[in-house]
Order: C-alpha cells, then sequence, then structure tokens
C-alpha cells in the first residue's frame, strides 16, 4: 500500500477500513509494514501491527521492515521491530544481516550497538542452553553406565 510509503495515515486507514488486504503485496513483496517502515510513521506502524499485518514478510531481496528501519536509520523502530520478533541474524540477497547494513553501509554506531548487544544476548541464551542440554547428556551417560554395565 503506497500510502504508508509516503506517511498518508489517514489515506492507509481509509483503505484498511474500506476492505484493502493488508498484507497485499508490491510486485518485490513489500507488505505495507515494510513500505511504512520508511516512513518512520511508529503510529502508523502500530496501527498495521494491531490490524494483523504480517511482520515477518520479506521482499523478493530478503529486506523485511527490520531492514528497512536500519535503512532509514531509526534507532526506534529497530527496538521496536525486534521487540516484535523479527530475527536479527536474518539475513537478505546479499547475506548481509541488519547489523552488517547498520556498521558497513549506514556506519550508525547507535543502531550497531543495540543489535549487538541483543546479539550478544542471543548468543549467550545459546550457549547457556547448549551447557545445559550437554550436562543433561552427560548425566544421562553417567547413569546409563552404572545402571547398564
Amino acid at each position: 500500500m503506497i500510502a504508508c510509503q509516503f506517511n498518508k495515515f489517514e489515506i492507509a486507514k481509509y483503505l484498511l477500513e474500506s476492505g484493502i488486504d493488508i498484507n497485499d503485496k508490491t510486485i518485490y513483496e513489500a507488505n505495507a509494514l515494510i513500505l511504512a517502515a520508511h516512513s518512520k510513521n511508529i503510529e502508523l506502524i502500530k496501527y498495521l501491527v494491531s490490524n494483523g499485518v504480517d511482520v515477518y514478510q520479506t521482499t523478493t531481496y530478503g529486506h523485511n521492515a527490520l531492514f528497512a528501519s536500519v535503512m532509514v536509520q531509526s534507532l526506534d523502530l529497530v527496538q521496536y521491530f525486534v521487540e516484535k520478533g523479527i530475527d536479527i541474524n536474518c539475513k537478505c540477497y546479499n547475506n548481509m544481516r541488519p547489523i552488517d547494513l547498520a556498521r558497513t553501509v549506514f556506519k550508525n554506531k547507535e543502531i550497531y550497538e543495540y543489535l549487538k548487544k541483543k546479539d550478544d544476548e542471543l548468543n549467550e541464551k545459546e550457549k547457556s542452553t547448549n551447557s545445559k542440554n550437554s550436562n543433561k547428556y552427560s548425566f544421562r551417560s553417567f547413569i546409563n553406565k552404572i545402571f547398564l554395565e
């Protein structure tokens, strides 16, 4: 919905209330949310999300709303979409992640540091989960060894 890209909130709202498909896509598979991210209008974005827009939609290039938020260099939007559950390690057609885009293309230190912190948190959580699972396996092996030998 092109109205979202050009920050025409009232027109977008009217179109949605008139029955237009909120998840209709452009020829490049961008939905209203990805287009709205380019407008940086958080109220429009929240309106779309509350009305059921697909938060996880990706374009034919692999870009999603998180990528669009990095491209327009909006930390508020980046934080919002991370909170909505968009994978920070998603990759687009050229194998770049949002953090790579923030660091190398846009050189946006604030967004880079935020995404780096989130990435570190995810890695720490994974280590913790893997450590617990390996301990369970070790304990299971120990019990099997005692009782089966």
